[in-house]
């Protein structure tokens, strides 16, 4: 009986103590889990504390495996021309259409020697016609005026107007060329060459059309100093030719996107890479900024609005003199009702400078040694300049302010006596 009894009791007791078994198993198993992941995490938190590359990093990296994304840059302030930033900007490289800043010279200055007028008519040749490349699709005979053609040449960088006005000067677009690289020349262009109207690829045997950053910048400088007139035609967001049928929109993105930008001249072929020559003015002070050898078009209007935005935040207007402030001393009058007279001003002088250099301002005056009478009012007579140590900011001519006639004879005679 007793035996009987016993008998579920050990097989309750073989389950229990089965069931612990399985149970210390499972926790076993749970444990060495659990210590599998927690060494994971050791490991892991280990790793994520090595130094690791950011993506800044890796940025620059890549930037810098696959070369500089602008071969130049420069910016210079439009009034003095004194460079605020370059990098690479007196390398010779391929402008592209910036080429085309050089036309707009040469016309700007025929029209103001009146050689050639906006009314004039040209027809276009058939070399005109076959041009490629951005164009306003020019066919061989149709006509159009100076300005129509120009305008397409500032505004959509049109090849084929640019090849017509250059045959229309030239006489032909060889012609033309030896036109540009004479005023390359002249204007103290020493990285610049040009074998082209209009900067497309060169043909097979054919030189490329050369410039350097620091050059096409001086050209714009002297181009708007000279002849303001033509920002009038590359401030235009969007123009139009055919009688409005053809729209053109300025290759210029940054007339449209940079508060104050009014120019200048874009450029891109594949060897060339991507460029632009900007210019703005903010509360008076003008700026001027080029980069060739972009990457992309993105990029080389980014560099060119930074570039803006970084002479803006460091210059500021200053008005140094004012219309007919007096020299400092007077001049002698030869043979005047008057001995000497006070000279004027002929014009206020504002310089663009940053806030730091402005008590460095020097005002220097070269006046002439004396004038003869009679003298005239506004007579010239020598010029005030501004100085930074060796830099000149401008300078301002002085005139006469008064008319001083000559003495007569008995005049003369009573001074004489006078003096004696």
């Amino acid at each position: 009986m007793n035996i009987i009894r016993m008998i579920p009791i050990k097989k309750e007791r073989i389950r229990v103590l089965h069931r612990a078994v399985w149970l210390s198993a499972v926790k076993s198993k749970l444990s060495i889990f659990i210590l599998a992941v927690f060494c994971a995490g050791l490991f892991c938190g280990e790793a994520s504390a090595l130094p690791r590359t950011s993506k800044k990093a890796r940025t620059v990296k890549q930037a810098q495996a696959s070369g500089p994304e602008c071969k130049a840059k420069l910016l210079i302030e439009f009034g003095s021309g004194e460079v605020i930033f370059e990098e690479n900007s007196r390398e010779a490289l391929p402008p592209a259409s910036m080429v085309k800043t050089m036309l707009l010279y040469i016309v700007m200055k025929k029209l103001d020697e009146g050689i050639v007028k906006l009314e004039d008519v040209i027809t276009t040749s058939a070399h005109a016609a076959k041009i490629g490349g951005s164009q306003v699709y020019l066919k061989q005979g149709e006509q159009f005026t100076l300005e129509q053609l120009f305008d397409a040449v500032v505004v959509h960088s049109s090849n084929d107007a640019s090849t017509a006005i250059a045959e229309h000067i030239g006489g032909s677009s060889e012609g033309f060329v030896d036109l540009m690289n004479m005023e390359a020349e002249a204007l103290g262009l020493k990285e610049s060459s040009f074998t082209s109207p209009h900067g497309l690829p060169p043909a097979k045997g054919q030189d490329p059309d050369l410039a350097s950053a620091y050059d096409l910048a001086q050209l714009a400088r002297v181009l708007i100093q000279k002849y303001p007139k033509v920002l009038t035609y590359s401030a235009k967001p969007v123009s139009y030719f055919r009688d409005g049928t053809f729209e053109m929109i300025n290759t210029n993105k940054l007339v449209r996107r940079f508060s104050g930008c009014d120019g200048l001249k874009t450029g891109y072929y594949g060897g060339a890479g991507f460029g632009v020559i900007a210019t703005a003015m903010r509360n008076g002070v003008r700026m001027i900024s080029v980069v060739m050898g972009c990457q992309n078009g993105k990029r080389r209007f980014d560099e060119a609005a930074r570039l803006l935005s970084l002479g803006f935040s460091q210059y500021k207007l200053v008005r140094f003199l004012e219309k007919g402030a007096p020299a400092a001393q007077a001049v002698p009058v030869l043979g005047g009702e008057k001995k000497d007279t006070v000279l004027t001003a002929a014009a206020e002088f504002v310089a663009a400078v940053k806030p730091a250099d402005q008590p460095k301002v020097e005002r220097k005056e070269s006046l002439c040694p004396y004038l003869p009478a009679p003298v005239a009012p506004g007579t010239p007579c020598g010029k005030v300049s501004f100085v930074i140590g060796e830099r000149e900011l401008g300078a301002v001519d002085m005139i006469t302010a008064e008319s001083i006639p000559a003495l007569s004879l008995t005049g003369k005679i009573l001074r004489r006596l006078y003096l004696k």
